[in-house]
């Protein structure tokens, strides 16, 4: 084989396992950052389904207030008087806080 012919072949197969490479790490990269997303994904979950239980007591504080609100025998002179008989004013500021914490955004 002639000198000509084998830089020929020498230069195709470096352009061919390079091209070939670089696919391979882009595979290697994908597989890389699947793991670490589906790792944090589950990482959230469990801290989701952790915090539920918190989530649900605040919501049924909320729920008590809202009924409180949507009584027609009580007058709007004395409602926050009733609403805060049920809860303290720190303690509805906190369940607000909570709430806004542990809920996700709609999108």
């Amino acid at each position: 084989m002639d000198f000509k012919k084998r830089i020929a072949i020498l230069v195709s197969f470096v352009i061919v396992y390079s091209v070939r490479t670089q696919d391979d790490i882009v595979d290697y990269m994908v597989r890389y950052f699947s793991g670490i997303f589906s790792r944090a994904e589950k990482k959230t979950e469990k801290t989701r389904i952790r915090t539920i239980k918190d989530l649900d007591k605040a919501a049924r504080e909320l729920s008590k207030i809202c009924s409180i609100l949507l009584n027609d025998q009580i007058s709007n002179e004395t409602l926050r008087t009733e609403i805060f008989k049920d809860v303290s004013k720190e303690n509805l500021v906190s369940i607000i806080n909570e709430v806004n914490t542990l809920t996700r955004p709609i999108d």
